[in-house]
């Protein structure tokens, strides 16, 4: 493996859930296909619960059975950072004072 020069953790939130059906007094639950979402970090139950809800809009109850979380961590050289890389401003926030 090539050395690193910058390195970024990558989470992958693989997000389960299911629809609930009340069928005869009886509570039916049917999974769906899992949400896999990457970014930088961890969904939250409530998180998970609101990206459920849009997804599956045509789903009258749906609720998240579970969240599975993979942390990764990627990087990459110098050099191929500087060849797909393109200046941007930094936020207020970090920039430094004189």
């Amino acid at each position: 493996m090539a050395k690193a020069d910058f390195t970024r953790s990558i989470i992958t939130n693989t997000i389960k859930v299911a629809e609930v059906k009340v069928d005869n007094g009886a509570v039916i639950t049917t999974e769906l296909l899992p949400i896999v979402k990457v970014g930088t970090a961890k969904l939250s139950p409530e998180k998970a619960l609101k990206i459920a809800k849009a997804e599956y809009k045509n789903v009258m109850a749906v609720v998240v059975l579970g969240i599975d979380s993979v942390e990764e961590v990627r990087g990459m050289s110098f050099e191929t950072f500087m060849a797909y890389s393109e200046p941007v401003e930094r936020p207020a926030s970090q920039r430094k004072s004189n």
